[in-house]
C-alpha cells in the first residue's frame, strides 16, 4: 500500500516533533516519525511499499500522536475507507 498525506500546523505555537500512527484493526501498522513544524507551515509525506498482511482491509486510521499539550487533539486523526 501507498499513502500520501499533507499535514499543516494551524495551531498558536510551533509544533514539537511527533508520530503519525497508521492503524488498522485497532493496530498499529506502522509509524514515522515527524519533526516539529512552524506555525502555518506543513509538510508533504510519501509512505511507499506498506506491508499489509490482513486481505481484507476496510479502513487505516491516520493518527498524530503528540507530546505537547493542545487546545484540540480532533483534527489530529482521520480515518480513510477503502473501497473496493
Amino acid at each position: 500500500m501507498d499513502i500520501n498525506l499533507s499535514i499543516r500546523n494551524i495551531g498558536l505555537n510551533n509544533a514539537s516533533d511527533a508520530i503519525i500512527n497508521l492503524i488498522s484493526d485497532s493496530k498499529i501498522i506502522k509509524q514515522l516519525g515527524i519533526e516539529g513544524i512552524e506555525i502555518g507551515k506543513g509538510r508533504i509525506i510519501t509512505v511507499t511499499n506498506i506491508l499489509i498482511t490482513k486481505f481484507k482491509l476496510e479502513n487505516i486510521t491516520l493518527e498524530i500522536d503528540t507530546t505537547y499539550r493542545e487546545l484540540d487533539k480532533e483534527n489530529n486523526n482521520i480515518t480513510l475507507e477503502i473501497l473496493s
